[in-house]
């Protein structure tokens, strides 16, 4: 009795020591993570880490992050960054695939009557299709994490795995709820971070990004045409006769003649094309991967359009503008050089035929190809 007594003893203690050291590994596995998301030096590596990371380290089948948006800021967010990385698109389209953004509650249905802490349970497809889109396949067992902050629901973490018995609420949810924490913290700090940053690129008064954004995305934008033998283009505009409308109508008409340009233009260019104000009356674009005669389409629409559409100061008063604008074309194919000294090229051929198209009668589209032909002095 007593050999069986220390047997079933020893078997127990072995079971306990089994156990705590899952719990280590587990708890070592949770800390690491925790570690790769503190350190996330972006918001597209903080989610990577929570679809990418997360899945493999703990060998889950679904992993997708919900989140809220109401104000449609993550979406913008989102947009600009993954629009300046446009040349990783295929692994941008990957992890986009497992990031839903919703503009409220709605979107979840009775989200915040599910549970204040993380929800673990065998799939149900009528509760958790909302969660887990069809194309993504069935789980066996799902976990659901709420990510608050301050109060507030940031959106959900969903895991999901083939194991029916990978997640059941009789789980302790410790480690789970911690990861969420951790996670709805690094996400607000990245959105905020990211959101200053994007503030400082952009011109207050168009929303166009500004200068110093600009030349960022051209020595970016050559960079990758450089590796993808591609083109790259430059518009550059001046509003004709500005002055003339400060003067006449004052400086807060013109900052409304100024937004109606920017907004045209805006709204002419590609998704992939990158606006910014210059300074002053100065607006510039880069085409990248672009034809020269599709580039010389976009511009003469700028033109024309601008032309045609007078800024609306009041429902009587309405102000004619015109732009000139100089265009200018690499083909990286064929052009060598470093991608600073490249793209300031590029600017200063733009800006020189802006310049011919100003002295020669302006509201009008010249392309440095062209006059370089008639004019060898402005050749560089």
């Amino acid at each position: 009795m007593p050999e069986e007594s220390a047997s079933s003893l020893k078997e127990r203690l072995d079971a306990y020591m089994e156990r705590a050291r899952a719990n280590e590994h587990k708890l070592r596995q949770f800390q690491d993570m925790e570690l790769r998301l503190m350190s996330a030096e972006s918001l597209p590596d903080l989610c990577r880490v929570l679809v990418e990371d997360y899945k493999e380290a703990f060998g889950l089948d679904i992993v997708r992050l919900i989140l809220i948006d109401s104000g449609n800021q993550l979406g913008t967010i989102f947009k600009s960054i993954f629009r300046a990385d446009a040349h990783d698109h295929e692994r941008n389209a990957r992890l986009l695939s497992h990031i839903h953004l919703i503009s409220d509650y709605q979107g979840l249905q009775d989200l915040e009557a599910v549970s204040l802490d993380p929800v673990l349970m065998a799939f149900n497809e009528a509760q958790h299709r909302r969660f887990f889109p069809a194309d993504l396949g069935n789980p066996g067992s799902v976990a659901i994490l709420p990510m608050r902050r301050h109060g507030l629901l940031l959106g959900m973490l969903c895991l999901g795995s083939r194991d029916k018995e990978r997640y059941s609420p009789e789980m302790a949810t410790d480690f789970l709820q911690r990861l969420a924490l951790m996670a709805g913290v690094s996400l607000e700090n990245a959105v905020n971070i990211e959101y200053l940053r994007q503030l400082s690129l952009k011109d207050t008064l168009t929303s166009a990004s500004n200068r110093r954004y600009f030349f960022q995305r051209m020595q970016e934008e050559i960079s990758r045409a450089q590796r993808q033998s591609h083109s790259v283009g430059c518009l550059y505009m001046d509003l004709d006769h500005f002055k003339r409308i400060n003067d006449h109508y004052g400086h807060a008409a013109g900052d409304m003649v100024l937004i109606h340009i920017s907004n045209i233009i805006q709204r002419t260019v590609r998704n992939s094309d990158v606006l910014s104000r210059l300074g002053g009356e100065e607006f510039a674009v880069i085409l990248p991967d672009i034809s020269k005669f599709r580039m010389g389409e976009i511009a003469e629409r700028i033109r024309i359009t601008i032309e045609r559409q007078p800024c609306e100061l009041t429902t009587e008063t309405l102000i004619d503008v015109s732009v000139s604008i100089g265009l200018a074309f690499f083909d990286l194919g064929e052009v060598v050089g470093e991608p600073i000294e490249l793209g300031e090229a590029l600017v200063n051929q733009a800006d020189q035929a802006l310049l011919y198209a100003k002295e020669n009668g302006r509201n009008r589209v010249c392309a440095y190809e062209d006059i370089a032909a008639l004019t060898p002095g402005h050749r560089i």
